[in-house]
């Protein structure tokens, strides 16, 4: 007989597809006060692209979120190569960007990988009141991922392909691979870990570009209670690129007599037009390559004593960049020579190599803590923060020109030097600048609630910072120069409750940073005073009571003085030095809108608007410069971004967004020059399809879908950088 079938039955595991999105507003923040605060009782101006906004546009890397930051212009390709607010934050030091609220950034000349990134948050205008120094722009904060208490296995795949007028769909591509691990060791939750690790093939849409990251983050928490914590971050980075200068100008239009001088210049003003090359033209051999690589060790205390919180934060950073390659990035490439390229020009590429190395030390230490009565309640900060850093730029050549020169069109690329050798010889214009520099300052800060409706602050920094930089290569052209700067910055707010749900504000705010100490003026003496900025802001919030509608309408001015500029190629005739000078100031002033909206539970809506102006307000060595545009500002800047899902069968699972980046017009090259001109605006539009099934997230993201032939970023009238060809991505992420 056969043997009776069991009467237990198999209960299956039951999956809830939600359709529910995760909000992409954040009701508070650290930032602006380093206090917990909510957004709408500060007195700036924050703008934050948290997780569920980042993983929604399938970010793989930084780059593929920034153009959606609200007053937030590109540059250049580096870490730090963004205007804020239409004022420059990039050059070779990096304290407008910050990790975890301290400087220091493990890869600065490639791209960051998202995935450590928990969240963006970018504080508009200047705050060296609790930040220490910083151009007035503003501040990015990227805040990384901690230990979770709870277990969670995350993995992550994507592959993309390209389909554009020069890469077909499927004949260039990419993908990445991310885990994502964490939770608690012990049972009793005391000890908590998170390991990430990334590997990406980030291949670019330019022929024969290419770029491998890999990234490796650990983190340990040691919890003693639920107000004490300490916790080791660490950080491992490693990148390798083809080397590409992008494409440049070639101008067309009748020379005309600049301001500069007795000069004429077809590439200066309004009605300077050019074309460029194909956007499949690359000047870089195949072998010519850059890498970075870097570390970082972040260590976070919190607890508390008595009614005060206590936080010790640090940050170390070693990091190195190199680059090898036949460069058009210099106006010595142009020939017959010239500022500018024209349509007989050819290009004679000239050797580069060179290794940057930055260290970082950086700290902050504060207590917080509430007092007062209900009426007039204070929540008092008061800490310390600074740090050493050390920059090595160590340039083994810069030169020869190689040969042959190359066409503008059709350049034939790889050609050797000479004997068969990729390169020249080093040894040309050699040099080893060494800069220190240590800095420390206290800060205090008093937001005070008088009553239910008015919020005001009060905050004011001292700080010293000792420089000294020196070249041994060349101690007659950059001999040791040394100087003590020290600063007074302040800030005040005040927020106004109209209603329980909107609010007006208005702030004041200042911020400093010490120019280069080896820039010297016609004597031969550095010690330049330090840059400084002050903002005004002035505008409205409304948040409803539900959290699900967020708006703020601003206006701001920003005065940026003491800006330290070259002497039009002025050099000293005994010692060859460049010749510097304090000349004048920039002004930036507009209005700003933004807004997070959540009309139902599966509809979200993100969207900003810029509207500025940013020019220079007064020059002594180049008074017709005065009412010139800023580079990179445009006039005109917005984003969208929104997602719907839908509810019901048989959709009931899918999801679809759109995103829209618009830039306008604006100014490139140096109005001090003979190349000033004007860079065509664009829209780009981003497309996604989602879908849940059981754990699984899967989507297809389209980053330009119309395939727009435009320029991201613009470092000179030699090195211009097209913005990425349609890209379609395919990722899957599950959780465990």
């Amino acid at each position: 007989m056969a043997k009776a079938a069991s009467d237990q039955a198999v209960q299956l595991e039951t999956f809830t597809v939600s359709t529910d999105i995760g909000a992409y507003h954040e009701e508070t923040s650290s930032m602006a006060t380093k206090v917990p605060t909510d957004l709408k009782d500060l007195s700036s101006s924050l703008q934050i692209l948290n997780q569920n906004a980042i993983s929604d546009r399938n970010a793989t890397t930084l780059q593929d979120v920034f153009g959606y930051l609200t007053g937030v212009t590109q540059n250049q390709t580096n870490i730090n190569g963004f205007t804020f607010r239409g004022l420059p934050v990039s050059g070779s030091y990096d304290q407008n960007i910050e990790f975890d609220g301290l400087m220091g950034t493990p890869l600065k000349k490639s791209a960051q990988s998202a995935a450590d990134v928990d969240s963006l948050e970018f504080l508009k205008g200047p705050n060296s009141v609790l930040y220490g120094q910083m151009h007035p722009g503003g501040l990015m904060n990227i805040i990384s991922k901690s230990p979770l208490d709870e277990d969670q296995v995350d993995i992550r795949v994507t592959g993309y392909t390209f389909a554009s007028s020069f890469n077909p769909l499927g004949t260039k591509g990419g993908g990445t691979a991310s885990v994502d691990i964490s939770g608690p060791i012990d049972s009793s939750k005391h000890w908590l870990f998170r390991v990430i690790g990334d590997v990406e093939d980030d291949t670019a849409s330019r022929p024969g570009d290419f770029d491998h990251l890999v990234s490796l983050f650990p983190s340990l928490t040691y919890k003693w209670s639920a107000d004490s914590s300490f916790t080791v971050k660490l950080e491992t980075d490693a990148d390798y690129r083809r080397q590409d200068d992008g494409v440049f100008p070639v101008f067309t239009s009748p020379a005309i007599l600049t301001p500069v001088g007795t000069t004429k210049s077809a590439a200066y003003g309004p009605n300077a037009t050019y074309y460029m090359a194909p956007f499949d033209t690359v000047y870089q051999n195949t072998y010519d390559n850059g890498r970075d690589k870097g570390s970082a060790l972040s260590t976070a205390f919190h607890t508390v004593v008595g009614p005060f919180t206590v936080r010790v934060a640090t940050r170390s950073v070693w990091h190195a960049d190199y680059t090898q390659e036949d460069t058009d990035n210099s106006t010595n490439v142009f020939f017959p020579k010239a500022t500018y390229a024209t349509p007989s020009t050819k290009i004679e590429r000239q050797y580069n190599l060179i290794i940057n190395g930055h260290r970082w030390n950086s700290m902050d230490a504060n207590a917080f803590g509430v007092f007062g009565p209900a009426f007039f309640k204070n929540t008092i900060i008061f800490g310390v923060g600074g740090g050493t850093e050390q920059f090595d730029n160590q340039r083994y050549a810069f030169g020869p020109v190689t040969t042959p020169a190359l066409t503008i069109l059709n350049p034939i690329i790889n050609q050797p030097f000479t004997n068969g050798l990729e390169y020249p010889a080093n040894g040309t214009a050699v040099s080893n600048t060494n800069n220190r520099s240590t800095s420390f300052g206290e800060y205090f800060s008093d937001q005070m609630q008088i009553y239910d409706r008015l919020h005001v602050t009060y905050g004011i920094r001292s700080d010293q910072y000792v420089q000294s930089g020196f070249d041994p290569l060349n101690p007659i052209k950059t001999p040791y120069q040394s100087e003590i700067v020290r600063a007074v910055t302040e800030q005040i707010g005040a927020v106004y409750d109209l209603t329980n749900f909107l609010a007006v504000y208005s702030s004041w705010s200042q911020s400093t940073t010490p120019n280069t100490v080896t820039d010297v003026n016609a004597q031969g003496q550095s010690g330049f005073p330090p840059e400084t900025g002050v903002q005004f802001e002035n505008g409205l919030k409304v948040e409803t009571v539900d959290h699900k509608f967020f708006a703020s309408l601003c206006y701001f001015y920003i005065d940026r003085t003491n800006v330290l500029v070259a002497e039009n190629g002025i050099t000293i005739l005994a010692t060859g030095q460049a010749v510097f000078r304090v000349d004048g100031a920039q002004h930036s002033e507009g209005t700003e809108f933004e807004s997070e909206w959540q009309p139902l539970p599966n509809w979200q809506i993100q969207v900003g608007g810029d509207f500025e102006k940013a020019f220079v307000a007064s020059s002594l060595s180049n008074p017709y410069t005065v009412g010139d545009d800023l580079v990179s500002a445009p006039r005109a800047s917005g984003t969208l971004w929104t997602r719907y899902n839908f509810t019901h069968d048989p959709l009931r699972g899918l999801g679809v967004a759109l995103g829209v980046i618009y830039v306008g017009k604006y100014w490139a090259g140096d109005p001090t020059s003979t190349a000033y001109f004007t860079v065509p605006g664009y829209t780009r539009v981003d497309a996604a399809l989602y879908y849940k099934w059981r754990r699984n997230d899967i989507a297809l993201n389209i980053q330009n879908a119309g395939d727009r032939k435009y320029i991201q970023s613009v470092q000179s009238a030699e090195y211009m950088v097209p913005g990425e060809a349609r890209k379609i991505t395919l990722s899957l992420e599950r959780k465990f």
